[in-house]
């Protein structure tokens, strides 16, 4: 009987982080006061996806199982769900007389969030074919590979700044394929295998990169003019280097909340992380709208109020649904 893996509580702090995050940026019906607002409250919860990334690739290595057996595990946890939800949203929206398509977002905007899921199928897939360099990399290829990662981190600006197209027959092409959220993967193996030796974790570190984080963000935005969609986007460097900060924080956070009343709380909630992801869009969906605004109030702490009634709501769901015979086809 294959034993169940220890629980690492820092993990389970910055899971649960991650998923406050992205309800946050998802609760984006407030009539914000000031343009700045809008962006401190987007931008703050843009880490949510690139630690999720981190985490998964932080328990995806070493890989110790068969192939036959990793992949049936993926398929029951991963894909099993994302078919039952896929098929719930396009049945929801053809209910509301919506067009039904895959193009682009999956489906409509309130199944867009499962793209994630795309993304985390393929990383999955790579796993078996670079695990085995991944084992036996020193940390000097690794920290090589990270830099060169990061570096392609400033495609997004350059092709908005040359104006330049994104082709084979561009001089930007050639990282391509080594560009985008597989360096996310890699540096939570990174952090797994040389977390204590490293200096990216440690809070001066998070400091720097968060000042720098912020620099750019204002540069992007009042220099280059770039879009809120180009500044926020997670293969970019002020993502990146917020979200490795993120980590870092949290990782040092963890310490004394563990030792807390929350710890119990905080393990089921990332326990329970994935189902509240694919739940969660039907709370914003149906929920939301019934919520009375009060003007009064302000804008970042009503934001604050919406997300924990829907974390609360899609608990609550998913805890229930998980008492259930065939609750891990529907939440994984």
């Amino acid at each position: 009987v294959q034993m169940e893996r220890k629980r690492i509580f820092y993990l389970d702090l910055i899971r649960a982080f991650s998923l406050f995050c992205i309800v946050w940026c998802h609760t984006n019906n407030v009539a914000f006061d000031s343009y700045l607002l809008e962006k401190v409250k987007w931008f703050f919860g843009k880490c949510g996806v690139p630690l999720f990334f981190m985490i998964s690739g932080y328990l995806a290595f070493p890989l110790n199982k068969s192939f036959s057996e990793y992949f049936k595990g993926k398929i029951r946890r991963v894909v099993a769900p994302f078919v039952v939800w896929v098929l719930l949203y396009a049945i929801i929206e053809l209910v509301q007389g919506k067009p039904v398509f895959v193009n682009g977002d999956i489906l409509n905007e309130g199944s867009a969030h499962l793209w994630f899921i795309y993304v985390i199928m393929g990383l999955y897939l790579v796993v078996p074919i670079i695990n085995p360099f991944l084992r036996a990399v020193s940390q000097k290829v690794f920290n090589l590979y990270l830099v060169l990662w990061i570096c392609t981190g400033v495609f997004p600006l350059l092709q908005h700044v040359l104006n330049s197209p994104f082709n084979e027959h561009n001089w930007m092409y050639t990282l391509y394929y080594f560009y985008g959220y597989t360096g996310y993967f890699v540096l939570g193996y990174y952090f797994k295998r040389f977390g204590e030796q490293t200096r990216l974790l440690d809070l001066k570190t998070s400091a720097f990169f968060i000042i720098v984080s912020i620099l750019l963000t204002g540069a992007y935005f009042f220099i280059f003019k770039c879009t809120t969609v180009l500044t926020s986007d997670y293969k970019g460097v002020p993502i990146i280097l917020y979200s490795i900060a993120m980590f870092g924080i949290l990782k040092k956070v963890a310490i004394y909340v563990e030792h807390s009343r929350w710890n119990s709380f905080v393990t089921s909630l990332s326990i329970n992380s994935f189902g509240i992801y694919l739940f969660h869009m039907l709370v914003v969906m149906f929920v939301y709208p019934a919520i009375p605004q009060f003007s009064v109030m302000p804008n970042l702490l009503t934001t604050m109020i919406l997300v924990v009634i829907n974390i609360a709501i899609s608990y609550v769901v998913v805890c229930l649904v998980s008492k259930t015979r065939y609750s891990h086809y529907i939440f994984g």
